[in-house]
């Protein structure tokens, strides 16, 4: 047996006549033709045998071969007879990875020879190099080696003389298995050349063969196995795994292992573009393992088939964890990870999903706990403050002021603490609905005194204001929200309208009168009639003082309380235009706020230019949001609370705004003035303006 049965040789063009060609010089050919072919050049030559090209060329058809032939003076006759026994079993051999036998026969001398396919390849490792593989290309090509191998073990047929220059590698990538472990080799002379067969004892390549093989014992398959792992020793890193035969034997007669791949890879190897530092890390770890299992000394360490050796080289390009490395917990879990990417990602989202719903059901009963605490709060404030108003005794100075005091506790409690009610659980909710009733009837006693009072008046307004926005912005419309929010507005523009009437010199009075009745008419409802004017400024040289009027009666509490509520303007003499009373029911704009005290002229200015410019963002957003607001009510659905929490901060920043500039606190005044102006710029944004 020769160590290339088929030696490699590039594509050629039909060869030339037998003429052009010369004769074979080989003593055992008498002829140039060998049965029905003709020889057409030496393909190769080894210890016991020669391998021709040749092509079948008796008019039947014309196809080349290869025919390998045995060199009488190297063989036995006792071989030569094994030699036609195995032939005949190689005939029957059918896989795409081994290279077939279509004849076979005798010389004229009586040497016998077989023809088979004739393939156009690499050896395995020129073809692994040349093309640069990459190391999972390695193994993918090495597989078919193991594929083939496999194939003769499963025919009780073991090669006994793998080695890189017995597969051959077509073009295409298709391995092609020649030598089935014909030949034998005898004694020490054997290692003359290690990469030499012979005809005598035990065939073999040295430094591919098992140590069992060496030793000449009876093969096994695993025998096979053994030469499978040097082979891909030799593809993966550029080298034997031992350096020659004689640090083979010496290393084997110690058992000592070769050294693990990844430690040995040659520094000119390039497999794939990665440097040999990137090929000692692919190769660390499980490859080693791989490797080093094959090589084992012991044939019952080894894998105990080719197959088995073929489908852990899978499980490694598969992710999975291989049978020769014993990976740690975290390595295998990392593995399943990559392997199971679609079920780890669906496991992995019902634990989100039920975090989340866990996660979700403890923060609603935070919520839940929140919001009837709050709720909690805000009853008992007005239980307090109904228990003040149930006290019998005559109304004092001092109960007059702890009402007013009271007024300021509820405005400002439901002005923080509602709205963070309804953003945590918005929607129609009849509870708060309700509790928004109770406060508008705390207000009705609230202002019921026998003897009127500015300041309790004033901050009565404002909580009224106050409550028609939360009604208007978190009642339920379905139950009567919106008429609700107009009626407490309207007992808002009363007190006011009384105040104007009592204090016409008070123009902040004025305004917010104004800005209630817009609101009243924006939700369509019946506006007040009709604010006080301011009193005329008539010159003091060109006009005659107006005739000096009757000081004003102090209001009943059942006048207070009317929903509309008219004042006559008293006579003006003067001839301009602009000081007659307003005839028209629609609200004017707001007017500038009256001169505070402490400020400058350039200061009062600004303040009432920054004060009309928020009053228009104000109700710009406003309109803008109305027409969203009614199309929600139409489906029984409400603004989030958000939107609503927005527009309530940027009317209640507005109202702030306009006392800050009557008490002159300029400062406060912008600053508000800016919330009010952000707040609308945000109702703006949810309109999609």
């Amino acid at each position: 047996m020769i160590p290339e049965t088929v030696a490699w040789v590039p594509p050629a063009p039909a060869p030339p006549p037998i003429a052009a060609q010369p004769a074979p010089s080989h003593p055992d050919v008498p002829a140039q033709h060998i049965g029905p072919y003709r020889l057409v050049r030496e393909l190769g030559r080894g210890g016991m045998g020669v391998v021709y090209l040749a092509m079948r060329d008796d008019g039947a058809f014309r196809k080349n071969v290869a025919i390998k032939l045995l060199l009488r003076e190297a063989v036995s006759e006792e071989f030569v007879l094994r030699f036609k026994q195995e032939r005949q079993v190689l005939a029957a051999l059918d896989h795409p990875n081994i290279a077939r036998i279509l004849d076979g026969g005798d010389t004229p001398d009586g040497m016998p020879y077989y023809v088979m396919e004739y393939v156009e390849g690499l050896p395995l490792d020129e073809y692994c190099d040349q093309k640069s593989l990459s190391v999972t290309g390695r193994l993918r090509i090495f597989q078919q080696v193991c594929s083939a191998v496999d194939y003769l073990h499963q025919n009780s047929i073991v090669h006994r003389d793998l080695k890189p220059s017995n597969i051959l590698v077509s073009a295409d990538g298709m391995v092609k298995l020649l030598d089935f472990g014909i030949a034998k080799l005898m004694g020490a002379a054997a290692f003359a050349n290690p990469n030499l067969t012979r005809a005598q004892g035990s065939p073999m390549t040295p430094v591919y063969a098992s140590p069992e093989q060496i030793s000449g014992v009876t093969l096994q398959k695993t025998s096979d196995v053994y030469s499978l792992g040097a082979i891909l020793y030799r593809l993966l890193t550029g080298r034997l795994p031992y350096d020659g035969v004689d640090e083979k034997l010496a290393k084997l007669f110690t058992r000592q292992a070769p050294p693990p791949p990844s430690a040995n890879v040659r520094q000119d190897l390039r497999a794939g573009g990665e440097t040999t530092a990137g090929l000692r890390r692919v190769m660390l770890g499980e490859i080693d393992s791989i490797v080093l299992k094959s090589l084992e000394f012991d044939p019952k360490n080894r894998y105990q088939s080719a197959a088995e050796f073929r489908d852990d080289l899978q499980r490694f390009l598969d992710g999975q964890p291989v049978l020769a490395h014993r990976a740690s917990v975290a390595s295998r879990s990392f593995k399943l990870l990559k392997r199971k990417r679609a079920m780890v990602a669906a496991v992995a989202g019902l634990i989100v999903l039920a975090g989340f719903g866990a996660w979700q059901w403890r923060r609603v009963q935070i919520q839940n706990a929140g919001i009837a605490a709050r709720e909690t709060r805000l009853r008992a404030l007005l239980d307090q403050v109904e228990a003040h108003l149930d006290q019998t005794s005559a109304i004092t100075e001092q109960q007059v002021s702890q009402r007013n005091q009271d007024v300021q506790l509820v405005r400002n409690a439901f002005e923080t603490e509602f709205p963070a009610v309804v953003a945590a659980k918005p929607g129609p909710n009849p509870a708060r609905d309700t509790l928004l009733d109770r406060g508008v009837r705390y207000l009705d006693r609230a202002r019921a005194l026998p003897v009127r009072d500015a300041g309790l008046d004033s901050e009565v307004a404002a909580a009224y204001q106050q409550f028609g926005v939360l009604q208007e912005n978190t009642a339920d419309s379905k139950a009567g929200g919106r008429d609700a929010a107009v009626k407490t507005y309207q007992k808002a523009a009363s007190v006011l309208a009384a105040l104007a009437a009592e204090h016409p010199e008070d123009t902040r009075s004025r305004d917010r009168f104004a800005a209630v009745n817009q609101r009243i008419q924006v939700l369509g409802g019946q506006t007040v009639t009709v604010a006080p004017p301011a009193p005329p400024v008539v010159p003091a040289e060109s006009a005659p003082a107006p005739a000096p009027e009757p000081a004003p009666e102090k209001a009943s509490g059942k006048a207070a309380v009317k929903a509309v509520v008219k004042v006559d303007a008293p006579p003006v003499k003067a001839e301009t235009p602009a000081a007659r009373p307003p005839t028209s029911s629609a609200p004017p704009a707001p007017a500038p706020a009256a001169p505070a005290p402490g400020l400058s002229a350039a200061v009062r200015a600004e303040l009432n230019d920054r004060l009309l410019s928020a009053t228009s963002k104000v109700q710009g957003a406003e309109q803008a949001i109305e027409p969203i607001r009614q199309n929600l009510a139409s489906r029984g659905q409400a603004l989030n609370a958000d939107t609503q929490s927005a527009m309530a901060q940027m009317r209640s920043r507005l109202e702030k705004a306009k006392a800050e500039i009557a008490a002159g606190n300029a400062a406060a005044a912008m600053e508000d003035l800016a919330g009010a102006e952000a707040f609308a710029a945000r109702v703006l944004r949810t309109a999609g303006r």
